[in-house]
């Protein structure tokens, strides 16, 4: 890594420029990228999804967050980059620290940060935002072409059609010309297509303007079979090179309606025309699935909990000599691949041993894993793509004894899943205000977590979708965690604990928010996986709290045992036993 920061501090040096920045984000301020986009794990060794790298004359610098900080200590060892604890007492953010050492001119590839980002930054420096700083000192593999396919209406519920209807009846409501999509989840939602250029997300690199009778989408042709273009042509969009975004962007003509949360600073900035600025209508219409895709959603989790207890079966009875934290993801991941409506996995495998677990978003290589044992904590956070839907499911695994220790932590973080799986609350009450039940009873031990408590669940698309899930810290009014819940959100309910140098908990479900009556929402449980009871210490929890365990493993055996038999099914029962 010492290499390649100097060279890009030879280029500052050559350009006369105080300082680079490199940030996550692609073209589309996507939360996971390809490997295209990778430029700052390329120059800094970090390899999370979230994290900006500064590179000035003197130093380089890291900026990620709580869930991150055990990982890039250790993959930023030795390379002489200074890693900065976002959110941490002492710590200054990203912009402070811009200021503080007066770094300028800044250089950035502006396609790369968000309009609120690049407006901040043009306040405290010289910016220049109009090129990319590091061509030439790296060589990123070439942007994919993967097939683009269409998804039946089977599954989406409703067709691109009266999609496209809705969102143009909102953009002559706000007196707009043209809607600007760049984010790859909404233009795949809206036009029922899916694709394959993203690591983990079947989507594809696109960007979509579209007007009151028609509209264009950039993309590469190469992706697009004949069916699928005769499919556009029937809904009024035509195909535009991907490269000829920006062009086509200065061209639009009359009112703009964009999402400046969701847009790239250079494409803001290449609107001529009055800008119409909000939260993309289709944020909204996605997150309240319909009641086909709710449906949907259901078949994808008994497909994914019948894979998944055959994990646990397979877990608790194979020898472990020789298995890891590798093979164990690969072995979950070919089970789910036996549904025929299966796609792909929804995210990168979280397959923790031991002291891995700590990491919160760990992620074992074909090179780089632990080897399972057979005693201690196992953590796997995985998920699978179905036609039906996408899953994110948690559950950590007593492999052998545990330590009372283990126990205690294990049952204070299914204290709290059970607190917020048994949420009430009334119409108009966001994930914000819904946190405390998760996190109270870690609280009163003195204990926490630092990450989200859950985040809404895309169909097929990102398996992280806002605008609503659960955290403690509330940023504005338009934020993830401040907004409502509705009744078709789908949102995860995933507490954890994790102590560095021996272990992490994470329990994890998908749920749906419910009409509970009299004005009032609830959750239903999607996720159908027992809770490891050899993990748990019983007597810390309440009588309501038992009585809640048992009547969720109730419905998970009988849902779960029409399709299992033999030694499977006798391991059900056993793991489903009332307590």
């Amino acid at each position: 890594m010492k290499d390649t920061i100097m060279n890009l501090q030879e280029r500052m040096k050559e350009r006369n420029w105080g300082g680079v920045l490199i940030p996550s984000e692609d073209f589309h301020q996507s939360e996971y990228v390809g490997e295209h986009f990778r430029a700052r794990a390329h120059f800094s060794g970090f390899t999370g999804s979230a994290g900006t790298l500064l590179v000035t004359l003197k130093g380089a610098y890291l900026w990620t967050d709580g869930r991150y900080f055990i990982q890039a200590a250790r993959e930023l060892e030795g390379s002489g980059i200074s890693l900065m604890k976002m959110g941490e007492e002492g710590v200054p953010s990203l912009l402070e620290f811009i200021e503080r050492e007066g770094i300028s001119p800044l250089a950035v590839d502006g396609r790369c940060i968000s309009v609120d980002l690049g407006r901040k930054l043009s306040e405290l420096t010289e910016l220049h935002f109009d090129e990319d700083p590091l061509e030439g000192l790296w060589n990123p593999p070439d942007f994919p072409q993967a097939p683009v396919w269409i998804l039946k209406e089977e599954y989406a519920g409703l067709s691109a059609g009266e999609k496209l209807a809705k969102i143009r009846k909102t953009m002559a409501e706000q007196g707009a010309a043209a809607h600007l999509l760049t984010s790859l989840d909404d233009i795949a939602w809206l036009l029922n297509l899916r694709g394959g250029d993203m690591v983990h997300e079947p989507l594809f690199l696109s960007f979509l303007i579209l007007e009151a009778e028609g509209g264009r989408l950039y993309a590469g042709a190469d992706s697009f079979s004949e069916e699928v273009l005769a499919y556009l042509a029937d809904l009024g969009i035509t195909l535009a090179p991907y490269g000829d975004i920006v062009r086509g962007i200065s061209e639009m003509e009359g009112k703009v309606l964009l999402d400046p949360d969701k847009l790239g600073y250079t494409f803001y900035r290449a609107i001529s025309g009055e800008k119409v600025e909000g939260m993309n209508p289709t944020a909204l219409l996605k997150a309240v699935k319909n009641p086909v895709e709710v449906e949907n959603f259901k078949k994808a989790h008994l497909y994914d909990a019948i894979a998944w207890v055959k994990f646990f079966h397979w877990l608790k009875t194979t020898d472990l000599n020789g298995e890891t934290e590798w093979s164990s993801a690969k072995k979950l991941e070919g089970l789910r691949g036996e549904v025929a409506s299966y796609v792909a996995p929804s995210f990168e495998s979280i397959s923790a041993y031991g002291p891995n677990g700590a990491i919160v978003h760990y992620a074992p290589t074909a090179e780089v894993h632990a080897p399972l044992q057979p005693r201690g904590l196992y953590l796997s956070d995985t998920g699978g793509d179905y036609l039906e839907g996408s899953t994110d499911i948690t559950r950590t695994v007593a492999l052998g004894p545990v330590t009372e220790e283990e126990k205690r932590d294990f049952t204070l973080v299914l204290k709290g899943h059970i607190g917020l799986a048994q949420g009430v609350f009334p119409r108009g009450i966001s994930g914000y205000a819904l946190d405390v039940l998760a996190r109270g009873p870690l609280w009163r031990a003195h204990k926490d977590f630092n990450h989200g408590t859950g985040h809404g669940v895309g169909y097929l698309t990102n398996i992280h979708e806002g605008p609503v899930g659960f955290g403690r810290v509330a940023k504005s009014a338009t934020s993830l965690k401040l907004w409502p819940l509705e009744v078709g959100n789908i949102v995860t309910n995933e507490p954890g604990l994790y102590i560095e140098g021996k272990y992490g908990i994470r329990l994890e479900n998908c749920m749906a928010v419910r009409d509970d009556g009299e004005g009032f929402l609830a959750f239903d449980q999607l996720t159908l996986v027992p809770f490891d009871l050899d993990a748990l210490a019983p007597e810390l929890l309440s009588q309501g709290e038992r009585d809640y365990l048992n009547g969720y493993h109730k419905q998970v055996y009988e849902a779960l045992a029409p399709h299992l038999d033999g030694e499977v099914l006798e391991f059900l029962k056993e793991a489903t036993r009332p307590i």
